[in-house]
């Protein structure tokens, strides 16, 4: 069930007519677990009608995460993408074939690859600003580590000063219970929300 949050597709949609610096963008998306950032970005790239890669890295070796993201880059089975023995190859890979359209790129829970290799984020950030800068790529990075995300926007984060827009995703507000609960009472949507809050998971 997806509810509420028109401002976040708002801020979503304005990055995909964003012309500067350059067409391509980088959007961060973050915010505890459960609280809908997964399907806030599927929607969202549903909606927009443009290719569209989604990958979510797990608690597995680098090289199978690579492996995973460029299968789903080409989508086919991972049986059948290639492998490749640093992130730089596979971005490299990845950038030749970025044509020059509109497209969106979803990696989700990316502190997974950060802890697995931490070449992921310089590797990424080298491809960033040597290729795929100057494309209509736009980049959404999702997390459910809070902590671990807001360093990607300090100053020693290797991509530092390339973010485009950051979004700390909030619960619902009490109003889209309705939305949940449309036959419960007044009474109970509010104890339903001092229980579990806003948190979209808990209320479905």
């Amino acid at each position: 069930m997806f509810v509420n949050r028109e401002d976040e597709i708002a801020f979503l949609n304005a990055a995909l007519k964003r012309g500067r610096p350059t067409p391509a963008q980088v959007i961060l998306l973050y915010g505890r677990r459960r609280i809908g950032k997964t399907v806030l970005a599927r929607r969202w790239a549903e909606l927009s009608g443009l290719p569209t890669v989604y990958w979510a890295a797990e608690r597995e070796p680098a090289a199978l995460q690579r492996r995973k993201l460029f299968a789903q880059m080409l989508g086919v089975p991972t049986t059948q993408a290639a492998t490749f023995e640093t992130w730089a190859a596979l971005w490299n890979a990845f950038a030749s074939m970025v044509a020059d359209r509109r497209q969106i790129l979803i990696l989700d829970e990316v502190p997974y690859a950060a802890e697995s290799d931490p070449a992921f984020l310089t590797s990424l950030q080298h491809a960033w600003d040597q290729q795929l800068k100057d494309s209509r790529l736009v980049l959404l990075l999702s997390g459910s580590h809070v902590h671990i995300m807001e360093t990607f926007l300090a100053p020693g984060s290797p991509l530092f000063g390339r973010f485009t827009g950051q979004w700390h995703l909030q619960p619902l507000r009490f109003g889209a219970l309705r939305a949940f609960l449309p036959s419960w009472s007044a009474a109970e949507r509010v104890a339903s929300y001092a229980i579990v809050g806003g948190v979209p998971a808990y209320l479905e």
